[in-house]
């Protein structure tokens, strides 16, 4: 992310279509979001061993999911999956 933020910074990243207008992230912009979220995160000491987040059809989702990765990892689960099948991912993964 930080090499195409450099490279092409101001073209779309992200981009949600459909259901109005479409909403655009460029690489800077996810490079940004994602270096505060990294850095919210460790002034706390990471996500901690077990953190859940839930999020809709957003493509700000993305900067988070990116932001968090590394120290502690992220689990991407779709919140529309059964609830079965969202348990037993997280029970496989150890979250």
């Amino acid at each position: 992310i930080r090499e195409m933020s450099g490279q092409s910074g101001d073209r779309p990243a992200v981009i949600q279509a459909g259901g109005g207008p479409d909403r655009v992230i460029s690489w800077r912009e996810l490079f940004r979001a994602a270096a505060a979220v990294r850095a919210a995160a460790e002034v706390r000491g990471g996500p901690g061993p077990a953190a859940l987040l839930l999020a809709g059809n957003d493509p700000r989702i993305v900067p988070l999911l990116f932001g968090l990765i590394g120290k502690n990892g992220a689990l991407p689960i779709n919140p529309l999956l059964p609830v079965d099948a969202c348990a037993h991912l997280l029970r496989e993964s150890g979250a």
